[in-house]
């Protein structure tokens, strides 16, 4: 009895034995004899046979049995083109490679599982836009920081619609990827923080579209840009024709940057190019060269979320002779911003602004904060529906000038420590202060210069150089406001028809 109990041990010990050598541990999935279609039942993976029709087969017999094909390590060669069903999952043992010959095309129409290893080598075209992630890793992308990645992620965008980028050993090397329209580029899950991505050296661009179509997302990156040289841009837009829409950039930052976001070719051609709804959001720019994000002659809408543009280092850092506009846009239909932050390096030079705004449809703020810029910090010129709800901007040469903007409207709005006015209001129609607060400026709290219809109710302008308010225009109310300790007067005023009422002197 003792004799048939020991066999049968035995029995059962060979076949844990066996099914503990086909379990794959080393991060490249678990074949299982009963779940899993074994490719290396037809297929030779020996790097020099053709394994197109054997891959076929095992795909049939894959569909047919449990919808799963499992090819372990090795060289499959591919000269013909194959299409793996929608109904199969591939699982790859780490060590798998698919080799495709130039002529070849793979169709993976179903799920792909696979280590974070390169899968996929030769000339031939991998077609797995169906499938919901890639993985640049799998097209021979390093990761060490050296290694120029560029040419895998350019294989990767070209076969999957979305990537999800593992953390790298140090560093993705990447640089000038010619369209981003109808992509996207994330993080992995599993990845705490931001993926670090050095752009390679003298790239003009990390991203460009020529020939919009579509939305494109970009979440998760820490971006160094010191490499690139002057007039480059990370994100560069310039489609002639097609539309980019319903597109973000979130959760990265930019460090050393010339340009991050710029736009030289966008104006409309006979209706066939647009550019709206993009979205900027939890974007940190620190150290730049130039304008961080320089737009013009966009047809949507744009907006800014929690955003840190940091400049208060780049000129010395940089050795900068000249000063520049950290945000400069032009002929857009709409900016809509919630709490944007812009430091300037207070350089002296009156070239340093914050924000440059021109030709705008409408414009709507909150939150923003802009200091130590030398020129002005907040300009907006030929603007219509104007709206700017608690900003704050001090230590500026001019801290806000506007001119021509129309049923424009500042609430609890400040400008104060500037070296020449607060605010500086000019040729603008129905115009509203309410609550605002400008003091210790160098000139005058506010000067209001040819407008009609202005209405300045609240707020406080106190201990300026001159006069807490000087106006002029048509129209013009300025009440319940308190204008104590300028030197020159409360205020002064050349208006037609001014009225005045509850003005603390």
């Amino acid at each position: 009895m003792k004799k048939y109990i020991l066999i049968l041990c035995c029995f059962f010990l060979l076949i844990g034995m066996a099914a503990c050598g086909n379990a794959n541990t080393d991060g490249g999935g678990v074949f299982s004899s009963e779940l899993d279609t074994d490719a290396s039942r037809w297929c030779k993976a020996d790097g020099k046979t053709d394994d197109s029709e054997a891959l076929k087969t095992a795909a049939a017999a894959a569909e047919a049995e449990h919808g799963r094909l499992f090819l372990k390590a090795g060289t499959y060669v591919l000269d013909k083109s194959v299409v793996l069903p929608a109904t199969v999952t591939v699982v790859m043992e780490k060590g798998a490679v698919l080799q495709l010959h130039e002529e070849a095309t793979l169709y993976i129409l179903g799920t792909l599982e696979a280590t974070n290893t390169q899968i996929f080598a030769g000339e031939g075209i991998v077609n797995a836009r169906t499938v919901i992630t890639g993985n640049p890793l799998w097209f021979g992308a390093k990761g060490d920081g050296v290694t120029d990645d560029t040419e895998a992620f350019r294989k990767a965008f070209a076969s999957f619609s979305q990537l999800e980028l593992p953390m790298p050993e140090v560093a993705y090397v990447l640089g000038e990827l010619e369209t981003f329209t109808g992509m996207a580029m994330t993080a992995s899950p599993e990845v705490e923080g931001r993926i670090p991505v050095r752009i390679a050296q003298g790239a003009q661009y990390l991203f460009r579209a020529k020939t919009g179509q579509g939305a494109f997302k970009v979440n998760g990156f820490s971006f160094d840009c010191a490499a690139m040289p002057e007039n480059s841009a990370v994100f560069h837009f310039n489609t002639a024709t097609g539309w980019i829409q319903d597109s973000y950039v979130e959760n990265c930052d930019f460090t050393d940057a010339y340009h991050v976001f710029k736009d030289d070719n966008h104006s409309a051609v006979n209706g066939l190019t647009a550019m709206m709804y993009i979205h900027f959001n939890d974007l940190v720019c620190k150290d730049g060269r130039n304008t961080a994000i320089l737009f013009r002659d966009m047809e949507g809408f744009i907006f800014f979320k929690n955003i840190l543009i940091d400049n208060s280092q780049s000129y010395t850092k940089h050795g900068l002779k000249q000063g520049f506009t950290s945000v400069r846009i032009s002929g857009l239909a709409g900016n809509i911003i919630e709490n944007v932050t812009i430091i300037g390096a207070n350089t002296g030079k009156a070239s340093e602004n914050g924000m440059v705004y021109s030709d705008l449809a409408c414009v709507w703020w909150d939150r923003i904060t802009v200091k130590n810029c030398s020129g002005i910090g907040i300009q907006i010129n030929d603007a219509n529906l104007a709206s700017l709800v608690a900003v704050d901007v001090s230590g500026c040469g001019t801290g806000i000038s506007t001119s021509t903007c129309n049923w424009f409207q500042l609430e609890r709005v400040t400008a104060n420590n500037c070296k020449t006015d607060g605010f500086t209001i000019s040729s603008g129609r129905w115009t509203q202060l309410n609550n605002c607060n400008a003091s210790q400026n160098g000139r005058c709290g506010l000067r209001v210069v040819g407008c009609i219809n202005a209405q300045i109710n609240g707020g406080v302008y106190t201990e300026n150089g001159e006069h807490g308010a000087n106006l002029s225009g048509t129209s013009v109310t300025l009440l319940n406001t308190q204008m104590t300790g300028n030197p020159r007067g409360a205020y002064t005023s050349v208006a037609n028809s001014f009225l005045v009422e509850n003005v603390t002197e």
